[in-house]
């Protein structure tokens, strides 16, 4: 550590370098804990997959046990594990691309992906006009909302957040609206969807209305206990994994947006950097999805790859929530939980749409 930093970080509180040390136990100690959790089948038919679970618990820890609370605020963790957080995120991120093949989309369909685009593009456009026209809400959560219920749940929430120059408190609150809906949804739509014929439109409609993918495969094991349920889960976590290579667009776009719109309520609410912000690493997850499709690596590596991520990833989340307190949550009243309820059912009407279009 540099003397610049640790200067920077004493100025703040009674900071020792060894607290550095123990905010890394912690934080380490969180994230195996979130796994455990996670891998019990109870927790796996809700759809709590690692990433919210990460987040959620490292916010119970560091609001509930005051020796971490303190000790976050020694450390300063947005100066000293903020980069590093970054750097594991984008890293996980990149990798994930491991999970998807340029076959898998081919296979899918141009119905996949037409939808995944429509999908994407209604819950953005409607959640950004309801949130900031009728619940008045800062652009930050809005964005953080819509893009975690369009895309892909908590990591989109996580991509998304560098754009904005976002505030703790605002991502945690759009990772645990993408928590309690995409549960709600794992809990729903068995029975929503429980009389829907080909296995292969329920996917579809599965893939691409459900926030994370964990939640994607609990509702296809709740869907198909029978022979239907290998092509109804396959297709479902392809249309899922197409959605989150969308993220690069989505980014994009949404950058461009933040740099065009100049008004003054945004330029108080989101600190509109001078060049165009592109997340350079959601790239990269394109440039690996194109590496997996013409270099298959052995099963065993490619494995080992999938768990990096997902524990990149983990590490990331965890951080986010041992930064993040109860009260400007709190503050910001029930504006995201209308938002986030609005856009869930949005989701489930759409369900009816493209059943109908496609049965």
């Amino acid at each position: 550590m540099t003397a610049k930093v640790m200067a920077a970080t004493a100025r703040g509180g009674d900071f020792r370098q060894q607290d550095v040390f123990w905010m890394l136990v912690v934080l380490l100690l969180v994230s195996f804990v979130a796994s455990q959790i996670a891998g019990l089948s109870s927790v796996q038919s809700l759809g709590l997959g690692m990433l919210p679970l990460a987040i959620l618990l490292g916010m119970l820890v560091t609001n509930l046990i005051a020796p971490v609370a303190q000790l976050s605020e020694r450390v300063g963790g947005h100066r000293v594990l903020g980069l590093a957080q970054k750097q594991l995120l984008r890293s996980g991120i990149v990798l994930f691309g491991f999970n998807l093949t340029l076959a898998d989309i081919q296979a899918a369909g141009w119905q996949a992906i037409v939808t995944d685009v429509g999908v994407i593009t209604l819950v953005m456009l409607i959640g950004g006009w309801i949130g900031m026209r009728w619940l008045k809400m800062p652009v930050t959560l809005v964005i953080l909302v819509s893009i975690g219920s369009a895309v892909c749940g908590a990591a989109a929430v996580m991509a998304a957040a560098p754009l904005l120059n976002r505030k703790q408190e605002h991502v945690g609150i759009a990772v645990a609206m993408v928590a309690l809906f995409g549960t709600l949804s794992v809990l729903v739509y068995p029975y929503w969807l429980g009389g829907a014929g080909d296995a292969g439109v329920t996917g579809l409609i599965v893939g691409s209305t459900v926030h994370e993918v964990a939640q994607v495969v609990a509702i296809g094991q709740g869907l198909a206990a029978n022979e239907a349920a290998d092509s109804l889960m396959q297709t479902a976590v392809v249309v899922k994994l197409m959605r989150v290579l969308l993220l690069i667009p989505t980014l994009l776009l949404l950058a461009v947006w933040l740099e065009k719109r100049q008004p003054e309520a945004l330029q108080q609410q989101v600190d509109q950097p001078r060049k165009l912000p592109i997340p350079w690493f959601v790239l990269g997850f394109l440039a690996v999805v194109i590496f997996n499709s013409l270099v298959p690596l052995p099963a065993a590596l490619l494995q080992l790859v999938k768990t990096a991520a997902l524990v990149l990833m983990t590490l990331a989340m965890v951080g986010l929530g041992l930064n993040t307190r109860w009260q400007p949550m709190v503050r910001a009243g029930a504006g995201p939980l209308i938002l986030g309820t609005i856009l869930w059912l949005l989701l489930m009407a759409l369900t009816l749409v493209i059943g109908g279009l496609l049965q």
